[in-house]
Formats: C-alpha cells, sequence, structure tokens
C-alpha cells in the first residue's frame, strides 16, 4: 500500500504570494507565517470497510520543513508495515520524498522513492512551473520516463495551498476547491476539495502541547479528484487536523476498503532564515538558494 506524503499537505496545499518568510496577508492584516519544524508522526490502522485492505498497519512518518530566504524544502519519510490475510509475513513499505518550493509560488520540484521488502517498486522525479499566480503551468517528469502533464489555469503548489487553506479557515470559509500539483503520484494534478469546520480538543501529549504553544486550530476534509482521470468521486480522502502555523496534528487517509492514521507524536521548531538583499546579483547559472546541495544522479 502507498501512503501518499502529506503536508500537504502536504493540505498540500490563487494567492498571491511575495518573495519572504511570510505568506498572504488576512483581510486583519495578520500575517500567515509557516513555522519550519521537524516533527515524528505515529502511524496505524484507524479503520477497515471492506475486503482485500491490510488486517493490521503500524509506521512512522518523519516531517521536515525548512525554510530558505527563497523557498520551502520539504523531506519526508514514511515507513509502514501491514499485514495481510492469508499472508504469512508482513509488508514492508518505504517512501521518502523530497521537494523544494519556490515563495512565489511559480516553481516547484521533486523526488520521490519507494521501496517494497527493501526492493525498489516506484521512482519519480521532475519539476513543475506556473506561468504567474494564478496561471496555467506544466510539470515534466524524468522519472520513471519522460513526461508531461498540464497544470490547469489556478493551479498551485502543496506549501500555497496550505497558506491558502489557512486564509480560508481565519476567514471562517468553509469551503476551498483548488488543483494542486505535489509530485507525489504519475496521476498529479489532483482537484483538492477542502471542507473546513471546528477543531475538537486536542489529545497531544503535553510535552508537544507545551512545543506547539497556543495557536488556532482547524480541521479539514480533503477529497482528491485526479484532473487528468475526469472522476466524480474522489480518488481518496485526507481528514486533517492543522493549525495556524502550518503544523498539521493528525491526518487520516480513507482508501475504499482501510484508513490510516497519523498522529504527532514530537516536534521540533526550528530557526528562520536571517534574509537579506544580496550587495551583488548571483554568477550566471548560480541555482535557487536551498538546492545547492543537489546533486544529477
Amino acid at each position: 500500500m502507498n501512503f501518499r506524503p502529506v503536508m500537504f499537505f502536504r493540505m498540500t496545499f490563487g494567492a498571491t504570494l511575495v518573495l519572504s518568510v511570510v505568506g498572504p496577508v488576512h483581510a486583519d492584516e495578520t500575517p500567515i507565517v509557516l513555522k519550519p519544524h521537524r516533527a515524528v508522526y505515529a502511524m496505524g490502522l484507524a479503520g477497515v470497510t471492506g475486503q482485500g485492505g491490510p488486517v493490521d498497519a503500524r509506521g512512522v512518518m518523519s516531517y521536515e520543513m525548512i525554510e530558505t530566504c527563497e523557498a520551502w524544502k520539504i523531506d519526508t519519510k514514511v515507513l509502514m508495515r501491514s499485514a495481510y490475510a492469508g499472508a504469512e509475513e508482513e509488508i514492508e513499505n518505504l517512501r521518502k520524498m523530497t521537494t523544494w518550493e519556490a515563495k512565489d509560488g511559480l516553481g516547484f520540484r521533486f523526488r520521490m522513492d519507494e521501496t517494497t521488502q527493501g526492493q525498489a517498486s516506484d521512482k519519480l522525479r521532475g519539476v513543475a512551473v506556473v506561468d504567474a499566480v494564478g496561471a496555467s503551468g506544466i510539470a515534466e517528469f524524468s522519472e520513471p520516463q519522460n513526461a508531461q502533464s498540464e497544470l490547469p489555469k489556478g493551479s498551485m503548489f502543496p506549501s500555497q495551498h496550505m497558506i491558502e487553506i489557512i486564509k480560508r479557515s481565519r476567514a471562517g470559509n468553509p469551503h476551498f476547491t483548488a488543483v494542486v500539483f505535489d509530485g507525489a503520484s504519475e496521476d498529479d494534478p489532483y482537484e483538492i476539495s477542502a471542507l473546513i469546520g471546528e477543531a475538537p480538543p486536542s489529545n497531544l501529549s503535553d510535552e508537544v502541547k507545551t512545543t506547539l504553544g497556543e495557536g488556532a486550530r482547524w480541521k479539514a476534509r480533503l477529497a482528491y479528484f485526479p484532473v487528468a482521470k475526469k472522476a466524480e468521486t474522489p480518488e481518496y480522502e485526507l481528514s486533517v487536523l492543522y493549525r495556524d502555523d502550518g503544523i498539521v496534528e493528525t491526518v487520516r487517509q480513507d482508501y475504499d476498503d482501510h484508513s490510516i492514521e497519523a498522529r504527532l507524536r514530537q516536534i521540533e521548531i526550528l530557526p528562520r532564515p536571517s534574509c537579506e538583499i544580496p550587495a551583488t546579483p548571483r554568477p550566471a547559472g548560480h541555482l535557487p538558494d536551498g538546492v545547492e546541495d543537489e546533486k544529477p544522479e
């Protein structure tokens, strides 16, 4: 089974973004500021609704969001062990994903590697761009094969989508639909329909609550419709409990025959960069901040 990395969100998530450390500003002029952080989530089977799915599942997800002056760099690792009726051994699945998203909302890079029982089972590499915020664009895959995917007008990338979700949550707007490209599947982009509501009381540990501090919280139900398939029913759905700073407390992913839940267990708030305008322009060919360490394979 493949657990689609969130943070979304990964809520994964048009608005006007500026090249700074904050996202768009709400009507009350309060900036939406995503907190860079490192988190660990415990994962497990949250329900079985049909035949053919796992009878047991457990795992862990590590998530790291690093902020640079120009972009968000996100690393996600998901390790799952699932047991199926009649199977002699558990199935171990490991998915690693790294993304780089420009704060101006125009560029996105992604790479994903997945193994099953220790053997390579899936790989994705590519880049995506939009012509302008709110405009159309294109995604180019270099792995598993060279391919292109059109991004409709208004398409956005995950962190931008998260900012838009928070913006509408603050305003009390319960419905939000957007086309989002997150590089987690060859079926991208997806139209994500969000239904936003009040969050239930937190059941996180006291240690995690202390680290997080006070802040507004909401719960959203996200339905994913692959744009290319023009489906009338979602391919899957997520229930996400998230905060005003973009940190996700819990996420539940519902498939046809089972559900998997990830719950925040450890959290570390990371420092933000000190961003200054360089005195001299970058040399020609210099990569954007945050991607200098990526070497071609």
